[in-house]
């Protein structure tokens, strides 16, 4: 076989449509809460919402974002609304381009029926004497109007330096203080120090006017710099146009961008615009609440400031001191104030006043009685009480500044401003000084003595002067500045931060935002992250207490495991629609959207901590720099760490300056340092992380996912008590070629440092340290059972405070591996048809012994795969891959060696002696397998999955571009059922279609029971599932060859039940017959040769079509008939009466069943109903067909439901095939016009039909009202339920025929004509009501006193009804009926609404709408079973509810095949749904 030609690989990456499937209720999935999207300068890329179709959200859903759908400018509160589209073909999707950064908000409204939707669903809630139907009244319930919670998703901005984008894992952020970098015009210098020690971005905390502690973060003039950065004095807008020139060339000159720190949550005290503005704080006239605390403030200052008047001393010098303290605080500070009387009132005086105060406006009093009652009550409930009377009066409290006025006539109450603060544990989302809050009053606020706390309110209109004032100052930064750090924002008011960023987003679309959140909790963090889009959140290195807890948060804060599987393996070919150019289609991959955490930003040391050589010691700089430098997240860091400053600046009170570094790789961490940094910016795309704990050494590798390049670094930490020689295993790396890069040792220069670094009083110096320059480690070549692999030895003196670090990559490896595996296969599938395709995906353990030998693959820890073919392989990897699962069975598997690899690629070699197209599938893989042995074995599940991926991908292409368009193009469910059919039908050496050896694909009833030999193909299940499975799906020739190969085959009559090939087929079914006759009319109908095919000569197996003959005799196939005569046949031999003795009856035939029970007898009742009937008390002819085998019971022999006489569904196919051979007769297309009965006569098929069509409601209707039973035979004395359709009539056992069962519906699809339209819509709302389960239909009434709901066929119990399964459909829920089902409530409930509603009218409209939304409901369950089976399929039978079934076929040949026929004729519905919009629209315009 030729080898594959690799093409060349994109320049671009392809357009990214990111999906994310919304729950039923149109709400995100709540482990998807935060959504982050990626922004690329070189990828475009969309998002998609996603909506199954039948979901509570589907009708009307329309999804409302402020992200600007019209290219508008952004506004907030501003919502777009784009409709989901409404159609089967894409399922229910919107989607937009994403071409702007910022945080987003969305909700989808819908309609939904209203609250007492269900009210009125009792099954028995229809009257007699009412045309009123539930069923009907839910189609025309009025639709209430819903939404969704508001939800959000956040862009990342697109960084950008030197004309290359800036990953935000690329970020390497340097802090600093402007007051300490001295004159703005001498800051390039040090610039350049930050650039050459590789950082590329600088924060600087707060340069404007400081206050009167000279904080940086209690400004006095947020709108103005500091005078101390400048020369000279200089105006405003002078400063600000310095600033812009400074961070330019800072930008262009040094590859550095700037951020800088925004401080809204307070102001200094001695702002002077406060005097101006004193309603801009929490004062005691905008706030009165705060009255109280103010005055115990008062109170306590006064009490301390004459603390002598009391006899107490300012001194502390015992317990007992604190103890007589604290007794004169209580005695002289709070016993004067009374604040009791804050919580309490003159009842009679606020009585009075509040009388008097109404009386004013109105004649309303309180009563007499009101003033009892409020006598009566006390504390809360008093509260309670009065504030239905008064305004709001709840009481708080805080710490104050008194500002000075600007004239006498300005309220002292206005001048009294609630100081800013923090409070240990509180809610950062309650404002700690409104009304709702009582920390001042309880003093629990830890005041910022120099801040006044600002109060906004939650909108501009709040305070404008205020909202404006910091408007312009966050303005003027976002002109400036590339990103903001946003300053205590956890206490900073939502809505205001929201609005300020909106503003400057506006000047500074990417903005970059950062910010440190003290909330305690992830989920209050994710809410200032996706309201704000904090793009990164601040961690802190330093919170570590030891090597552990580091190694902890560097795992926390970034990336992927080495050889997590590749998120390639997420997406699939697709398309969006581009509505900015009319639709056009973009092709590119669908992948979903992965749950993540908030982006961090990880710094070795913030500014507000302490260093390492306070908290650790000073050794650990290194290490802890070294180990934050290796994370996959943004880092950081403060200036001063790296020159190793003895302790933490203090902001306020520090006034030296740094350094200006000649040669700053030469102090401190320096050139190590710069080295970290480099490869931390060279690793932005190194998303993989393995990260290594060992006593006291930390170890991270990062690795580029796809070239498989990486970075290791060893770092020996030095916290206090490390020891010099730790115990340390060394590192075996396999496969894996290790490169030195360097290796450093940080010590101090002196034993005592303690005080080194505080001489120089004008300049901040670090502590004398040496960087010690270690030798490469020891690298050596080994090999063991696992194979070869590189040791890493440490260094001498590797002590506490060293780190190494090398560089891996691969020995071997093709860095395009990757693109070599996504490649080729669509060649490598372009031959295989659809029955090869069945080899390649699918075959059970069963079907694979029977063709080659060999059965499913056995994983240790996880048992045999579903399938021997790829899908039994994506069974378990669409779990494992999105949840990046490498722990899984599976995976462990595959490091443990290549049998799997093997075990794919041999399979298809052998089947390829028959099939040779599958050859060249086989040698794809060949090709892949040979580039992936020589990866090392942690990276085997990675490139495992990538390869089945690819070629599973491929391969349902292929499938899908085999079948017709329409399938092709519908939804995800849809294709999932059409799929079966590929699943389903195969070839078996010990199961054809004919006994002697052909090369067809024959139809499993079910898998995995049904699988081989005789158990394989069933005449009922085949013909049920023939039109879903063969027809829809385009597969004709199967389909034919199914027909003839059953008519081939007819004996006494009767198409087998059990095909076995032809050569021992089973005649024991009364229903198949007339399954095949169904068939051969929906074949008629829908393929290409029509009714010519009727012209079609099929060979007998049995020539007389009554006397057996061994297969391969010369009898055998020795004579043919057409199928128009196998027909007529099978219609003539039933209205002359059928009755035979089953061939070989006996134990050896069926060891179950009695001798009577192998008598078969059916017949017409031409005297009286002209219905079918058969069977006996001892056989069971329909489809259920459970004999009894136990005698432990005592029901070995005795069938779990005979059904004898004129089942139901039997009637309605055969009507169904009576109307259809008096059309072809009408028409010329037939040559029969009747039969001959049993007495000599002669019946025309068109009097026979109207025979039927006479009698049916006659016989079957069970009447609402008892007093109409006499016009329909009804025995009342039977009746168990009303309103329905008998299951049968003429049974021997007279109370089986009033047994509720899902019969009904197979008959109303094959002969709806049979149906009083209003009592068929009675039937099915009971049936669905009382039958209907979440999946399959309950298969008897629960109020029947022989339903047992739970099937177990291993049952050993003497119970009757339940032993070794007779239960088998006596409450068990089938799901091939709820096709069926399904189909009739399309079909009448849109005869009835077409009959009730003018065309295209509003109300027809809607109860369109109302029918398509309530059958698809009905599917949800059911969409979501198949996404999740291990078989890709429907199973035959649920237990109770929906429960698992353990001896139910995972995947059932009518389940899918009736379903997905259903499918199609819903389509119809959604043309008229469609046409029944545009034509209401067209009425509107």
């Amino acid at each position: 076989m030729a080898r594959f030609s690799t093409p060349d690989q994109p320049d671009s990456p392809p357009f990214m449509v990111w999906n994310l499937d919304l729950n039923e209720d149109g709400t995100t999935p709540k482990e998807k809460s935060f959504i982050r999207i990626p922004s690329s300068l070189n990828q475009t890329c969309a998002i998609r919402f996603r909506l199954l179709i039948g979901s509570t959200a589907s009708i009307g859903a329309t999804l409302h974002t402020n992200y600007p759908l019209d290219g508008s400018d952004y506004e907030r509160g501003k919502f777009h609304a784009k409709n989901f589209n409404f159609n089967n073909q894409t399922e229910q999707i919107c989607e937009f381009r994403i071409q702007r950064p910022g945080p987003y908000q969305y909700y989808v409204s819908y309609k939904s029926l209203d609250a007492d939707a269900n009210a009125d669903d009792n099954c028995d809630s229809i009257s007699c004497a009412s045309d009123v139907n539930p069923l009907l009244e839910r189609i025309y319930r009025a639709f209430e109007n819903r939404r969704s919670p508001t939800a959000y998703f956040l862009v990342d901005p697109q960084l950008t330096l030197s004309g290359q984008t800036l990953p935000l894992d690329g970020i390497v952020l340097q802090s600093v203080s402007p007051k300490w970098l001295g004159l703005m015009s001498n800051w390039s210098p040090h610039f350049a120090t930050s650039s050459k020690m590789g950082y590329n971005m600088m924060h600087f905390i707060p340069m404007q006017q400081r206050g009167g502690s000279d904080s940086p973060y209690s400004l006095s003039n947020q709108l103005e710099l500091s005078d101390d950065l400048f020369e000279k004095p200089l105006g405003r807008s002078e400063k600000d146009a310095k600033l812009r020139e400074t961070l330019l060339e800072m930008k262009h000159k040094h590859k550095l961008l700037g951020v800088t720190d925004m401080v809204w949550n307070h102001t200094a005290f001695n702002s002077d615009w406060l005097s101006d503005h004193p309603e801009a704080g929490f004062n005691l006239e905008n706030s009165p609440h705060l009255r109280s605390a103010y005055e115990l403030d008062e109170q306590l200052a006064q009490f301390s400031r004459n603390l002598s008047d009391y006899g107490l001393d300012r001194m502390v010098h015992s317990v007992a001191d604190v103890d007589r303290l604290m007794n004169g605080v209580t005695e002289h500070a709070v016993q004067p104030l009374r604040l009791w009387e804050f919580y309490t009132i003159d009842v009679e005086a606020a009585i009075e006043s509040v009388s008097k105060a109404w009386d004013e406006i109105s004649t309303t009093d309180v009563t007499e009685e009101d003033k009892k009652t409020l006598e009566t009550l006390s504390g809360d409930a008093r509260t309670e009480w009065l504030h239905k009377y008064m305004i709001n009066d709840q009481i708080v409290d805080p710490l104050f500044t008194t500002v000075k006025a600007r004239s006498d006539k300005v309220p002292d109450d206005q001048l009294h401003l609630a100081n800013n603060g923090w409070i240990w544990g509180g809610n950062p989302l309650d404002n700690f000084a409104g009304p709702q809050s009582k920390a001042y009053l309880l003093r629990e606020v830890i005041v910022w003595g120099d801040c006044v706390k600002l109060n906004y309110g939650t909108s501009p209109e709040d305070n404008p002067w205020l909202w404006e004032h910091m408007r312009q100052y966050t303005l003027n930064m976002a002109r400036a500045f590339h990103g903001f750090r946003i300053d205590n924002c956890h206490s900073t008011p939502i809505e205001l931060a929201e609005y300020l960023l909106d503003e400057a987003r506006k000047i500074n679309p990417n903005l970059y935002v950062i910010a440190e959140l003290f909330t305690g909790s992830e989920d209050t963090d994710r809410i200032f992250v996706q309201r704000l889009g904090i793009n990164s959140l601040i961690r802190e290195a330093m919170q570590a207490w030891d090597s552990h807890e580091m190694s902890r948060l560097a795992h926390r804060h970034g990336g992927r495991p080495i050889g997590s599987l590749a998120l390639d393996c997420l997406g699939e070919p697709g398309f969006f629609t581009d509505d900015e150019h009319d639709g056009a289609r973009v092709n590119g991959i669908v992948a979903p959207l992965s749950a993540s955490l908030p982006h961090a930003i990880f710094f070795d040391c913030t500014h507000d901590n302490q260093v390492p050589a306070q908290k650790r010691t000073m050794e650990d700089a290194l290490p802890n720099t070294a180990i934050v430098a290796m994370t996959a997240c943004a880092t950081g860091s403060n200036r001063g760490y790296d020159e190793l400053y003895p302790q933490h600046l203090n902001v306020v009170h520090e006034h030296r300056h740094y350094a200006v570094l000649q040669n700053p790789l030469a102090v401190g961490l320096g050139v190590a340092k710069t080295k970290l940094n480099q490869l931390h910016r060279e690793m932005a795309q190194y998303e993989e992380v393995h990260v290594h704990h060992e006593n006291e050494y930390v170890t991270v590798h990062r690795v580029h996912p796809v070239t498989r390049e990486g970075v290791l670094m060893i770092a020996h930490c030095a916290f206090p008590g490390a020891t010099e020689n730790a115990p340390f295993e060394n590192p075996r790396l396999y496969g894996t070629i290790v490169e030195p890069e360097f290796a450093f040792r940080l010590r101090p220069a002196t034993e005592n440092h303690d005080e080194d670094g505080k001489v120089d009083k004008n300049v901040l110096r670090g502590l004398p340290s040496s960087l010690e320059t270690l030798n490469a480690p020891g690298i050596h070549q080994h090999t063991d059972e696992r194979g070869v692999f590189t040791e890493l030895e440490l260094p001498q003196n590797f002590g506490p405070g060293s780190v190494l670090v090398v560089r891996t990559r691969l020995v071997g490896f093709k860095p395009n591996l990757d693109w070599k595996i996504r490649t080729c296969a669509d060649e490598a599938v372009a031959e295989l048809s659809l029955g090869e395709l069945n080899i390649a995906l699918y075959r059970c353990d069963a079907e694979e012994r029977d063709t080659i030998g060999d059965g499913a693959y056995d994983v240790p820890g996880l048992g045999p795969l579903p399938y021997c073919g790829i899908q039994g392989w994506c069974a378990h990897l669409k779990y494992i891959i999105p949840n990046n699962d490498l722990g899984h069975p599976l995976c462990e598997h595959l490091r443990q060696g290549t049998w799997a690899l093997d075990y794919i690629s041999g399979r298809l070699h052998k089947h390829s002696k028959v099939y040779p197209n599958l050859a060249q599938l086989a040698a794809w893989f060949d090709e892949r397998w040979e580039l992936v042995r020589h990866v090392p074995n942690f990276l085997l599940p990675r490139y495992f999955a990538l390869t089945v991926h690819t070629a599973n991908q491929a391969l349902l292409q292929r499938a899908l571009k085999l079948m017709p368009g329409d399938v092709v193009c519908s939804s995800r469910f849809t294709i999932q059922l059409a799929l079966t059919s590929v699943q389903l039908l195969g070839y078996m050496q010990s199961a054809g279609l004919r006994p002697r050896d052909t090369i067809e694909n024959s139809m499993s009833a079910g898998l995995p029971h049904f699988s081989t030999h005789h158990m394989r193909c069933w005449g009922r299940d085949v013909f049920v599932a023939l039109d879903g499975l063969m027809l829809a799906t385009g597969r004709f020739d199967e389909a034919r060859n199914h027909i003839l190969a059953f008519g081939s085959t007819l004996k006494h009559g009767l198409i087998p039940n059990l095909l076995d090939a032809g050569r021992f087929p089973r005649y024991n079914a009364r229903d198949a017959t007339w399954y095949w006759l169904q068939a051969v009319q929906m074949y008629c109908e829908h393929s290409p040769e029509g009714t010519t095919f009727l012209e079609t000569k099929v060979a007998r197996r049995f020539p007389d079509g009554e006397t057996f003959v061994p297969w391969d005799s010369d009898e055998a196939f020795s004579c043919t008939s057409t199928i128009a005569e196998i027909v007529q046949e099978i219609m003539d031999r039933h209205a002359r009466g059928i009755s035979f003795r089953e061939w070989n009856a006996g134990p050896s035939l069926d060891e179950h069943m009695r001798d009577e029970g192998f008598n078969v007898s059916i017949s017409v009742d031409f005297a009286g109903t002209g219905f079918v009937c058969g069977g006996n008390q001892w056989n069971c002819g329909t489809w259920m067909d459970k004999m009894g085998s136990s005698d432990k019971a005592g029901i070995r022999g005795v069938p779990g439901t005979p059904r004898d006489g004129a089942a139901i569904e039997i009637v309605g196919l055969q009507k169904s095939a009576l109307r259809w051979l008096t059309d072809l007769y009408s028409n010329g297309e037939f040559a029969y016009e009747g039969v001959t009965t049993a007495d000599g006569s002669h019946v025309s098929y068109s009097d026979w039909n109207r025979q039927m069509q006479i009698n049916f409601e006659k016989h079957f209707w069970v009447p609402l009202d008892s007093a109409d039973d006499a016009k329909y035979n009804v025995e009342s004395t039977l009746v168990n339920r009303r309103g329905i359709y008998r299951d049968s009539v003429g049974a021997s056992a007279a109370w089986a025929d009033y047994q509720f069962r899902p019969n009904i519906p197979i008959a109303m699809t094959a002969a709806p004509e049979l149906f009083n339209p209003r009592h068929a819509i009675i039937c099915l709302h009971k049936i669905g009501a009382i039958l209907a389960g979440s999946m399959g239909m309950r298969t008897l009434d629960p109020s029947d006193m022989r339903y047992r709901p739970n099937y177990d066929n291993s049952n050993d119990s003497d119970d009757p009804l339940v032993a070794q399964g007779i239960n088998y459909h006596q409450g068990p829920e089938w799901l091939w009926l709820t096709g069926h089902y399904l189909r009739s409530l399309l079909l009448f409930l849109y005869r009835t609404v077409r009959s009730r509603s003018a065309d295209y009218d509003h109300e027809l409209t809607h109860a369109l709408r109302t029918v398509y939304h309530e059958l698809h409901a009905r599917m949800v369950t059911l969409k979501r079973h198949i996404s999740t089976s291990p078989y890709a399929g429907l199973p035959e039978l649920t237990n109770k509810d929906g429960s698992y079934c353990r001896d139910s076929c995972e995947t059932q040949a009518w389940s899918s095949g009736c379903l997905l026929m259903c499918l199609h004729q819903i389509m119809r519905l959604e043309i008229l749904v469609h046409e029944a919009l545009e034509a209401e629209e067209y009425k509107e315009n």
